[in-house]
């Protein structure tokens, strides 16, 4: 993940920021200058913190997008940043997109991880019937993000859930 802080967010206007290190949790949180509130973030990080992505919003947009993450909150406004980006580019593409391209991110890192996917047809492992499954199915979103993904195979079971969550750990600490 490219890790420019984006530009050009409306100043005096409402918005709800993602910021966060180049890995590692999300803040997600709401106001009206982002340089200002990155500034003061970073006075308690010990690493350097970039905007990842921000949307207009107002207040009700953060409490709604603060309780969609809560399964994946970390500590107050911080969670779990692949959910978190995955969550801002499903909002940026309900409302608007913001200035970072955080959809193209999310798209890629998702295809890379698709692909990898496609190739571990030789375990011997559920990793591998999953493998073969979703190359056959011509409806698999190749281009979708992880919650287009986990929400597609959810209809063929926890067994399908379960070995999806193991090639994304896999993926992962490889």
């Amino acid at each position: 993940m490219r890790k420019s802080v984006c530009t050009s967010p409306p100043t005096g206007k409402s918005v709800v920021y993602y910021i966060g290190a180049s890995d590692g949790p999300v803040k997600v949180g709401i106001t009206t200058s982002i340089k200002r509130r990155l500034a003061e973030l970073q006075t308690g990080s010990p690493q350097q913190l970039h905007l990842l992505g921000w949307v207009r919003g107002d207040a009700q947009v953060e409490q709604q997008l603060h309780a969609a993450l809560k399964p994946h909150q970390i500590r107050g406004e911080w969670f779990e940043r692949e959910h978190a980006l995955a969550a801002l580019a499903a909002i940026s593409a309900q409302i608007e997109p913001s200035a970072c391209g955080v959809t193209d991110q999310i798209s890629q890192k998702t295809t890379r991880f698709v692909a990898w996917l496609f190739e571990q047809t030789e375990l011997d492992h559920p990793i591998a019937d999953l493998a073969h499954d979703v190359r056959r199915d011509a409806n698999f979103p190749r281009q979708g993000n992880v919650a287009e993904i986990r929400a597609y195979l959810s209809r063929y079971g926890d067994h399908v859930e379960d070995a999806f969550e193991d090639a994304r750990r896999v993926y992962r600490a490889r």
